[in-house]
């Protein structure tokens, strides 16, 4: 059940992950139906044809959390709300999961999804709102609406490519100090294209900052943003690595031998190689008069990917 509800800020300090939640399955009305495909995410490819889906949410709340935020001699008087927010248009939508009142337990619902409203990345989170007022004081929860607790928030990406970002890309962590390994021991990365087939991304373990951000569990904290942002950062400039490698490879062996090759440019970099690639056009757009701005067509085509660190996240499964 979907409602308008108003939605305020935290009026008590129990504020946090503290309301379970988590995206079951996703069924659309194409026929198509999935599971998450990630930690706290969800992918729905641009290849079906889809007007209306469903997810299948399970949301739960514990006794601790309905003592804390609301008062011995009243009752539950609180929904559990599943809000969703879609920056690239600022829509947003809620679904009621269970309604007053509020006992500790774990329920299951449908949050519904609208295509046409939803472009990109949707982010949904669980909150535990009031839904009646109190009238003594103000130094406690007691207007209808002030959120009480939250969850962890989940990502929706609509219209993923379902092919996603080589995923079976070998990626894993290094110190560059070492005298036999061949890349310059100041480089954050490394790009290992010894064997075509198996294309392999060492991530410099002496970097202190780089390399735990990866590897950590991403989180709704601040420091879990923080590593998006990190990982948005050196995202760009080592998909467009892989973009270049896959390139010259393809001029050098005379074609796209592998599939990480075409992912990278025909679904990575389309617009600039387009969709069947000729390795003597590559070669003329890789010659020194050519590469300067082959290198701008291409950095400008990754960084308009949505959300890069998701892309290296899928890209780069780091064996450590």
């Amino acid at each position: 059940m979907s409602n308008s509800i108003q939605i305020d800020q935290f009026p008590y300090r129990h504020a946090g992950e503290t309301l379970g939640f988590t995206v079951e399955t996703y069924d659309l009305d194409s026929g198509e139906t999935g599971e998450p495909d990630g930690q706290q995410h969800i992918s729905l490819p641009e290849e079906s044809d889809w007007e209306t889906g469903e997810l299948s949410v399970a949301l739960s709340v514990d006794d601790d959390t309905l003592e804390k935020v609301f008062p011995p001699a009243e009752t539950n008087e609180g929904a559990l709300v599943v809000v969703g927010y879609c920056p690239m248009n600022h829509h947003r939508f809620a679904s009621v999961v269970a309604e007053p009142p509020l006992t500790a337990d774990s329920v299951t619902d449908k949050v519904e999804l609208t295509h046409e409203n939803l472009r990109g990345r949707v982010t949904l989170t669980p909150y535990l709102v009031r839904t009646k007022g109190r009238t003594d004081g103000d130094d406690y929860s007691h207007r209808i609406g002030n959120k009480l607790a939250s969850g962890p928030s989940w990502v929706v990406d609509i219209d993923e490519p379902s092919s996603g970002q080589s995923s079976n890309l070998d990626v894993r962590t290094k110190s560059f100090s070492n005298p036999d390994f061949p890349a310059n021991e100041a480089n954050t990365w490394y790009v290992d294209i010894t064997d075509s087939a198996n294309p392999k991304l060492y991530v410099n373990k002496d970097h202190a900052y780089v390399a735990p951000l990866i590897n950590e569990a991403a989180t709704q904290t601040f420091r879990g943003r923080v590593r998006s942002v990190v990982l948005d950062m050196v995202g760009i400039p080592m998909l467009v690595e892989f973009v270049v490698k896959a390139a010259e490879l393809a001029v050098n062996s005379g074609g796209i031998k592998h599939e990480w090759q075409e992912r990278m440019l025909t679904e990575v970099c389309g617009e600039v190689f387009g969709h069947d690639p000729d390795p003597k056009e590559i070669e003329e757009m890789l010659k020194p008069g050519s590469l300067s701005a082959t290198l701008n067509d291409i950095e400008n085509a990754v960084q308009r990917r949505r959300s890069p660190h998701e892309n290296i996240k899928r890209l780069l499964e780091l064996n450590t």
